[in-house]
């Protein structure tokens, strides 16, 4: 018996934390958790939330890697930008020397 209780006390804690990640993402597993009759329904909810959030991850991990891309190519353009500035700038002064 007091391991029971026990188990759902840490089924308990495990379905709050998801459903505090599901908040944060958008998309709260249940609103009032209590564990007993609906255990089964509450960890299908959980094993859903887990999958989405999953997804969302996967989405922000694939977002990041395409804005790093673009700065590092913004990066580039701006250098090469300013390298042809400074150049022009060189001619430029050197023109007016002549």
């Amino acid at each position: 018996m007091i391991q029971r209780k026990k188990t759902n006390e840490m089924l308990a804690s495990l379905l709050q934390d998801l459903n505090e990640i599901g908040h944060a993402i958008g998309a709260p597993l249940v609103e009032n958790m209590k564990l007993g009759d609906k255990l089964e329904e509450e960890f299908t909810a959980a094993r859903l939330l887990v999958a989405k959030t999953k997804s969302e991850v996967k989405n922000l991990v694939h977002r990041c890697q395409t804005l790093e891309s673009s700065q590092t190519d913004a990066t580039k353009k701006v250098s090469g930008v300013s390298n042809g500035k400074q150049r022009r700038n060189l001619l430029l002064g050197a023109l007016t020397y002549i």
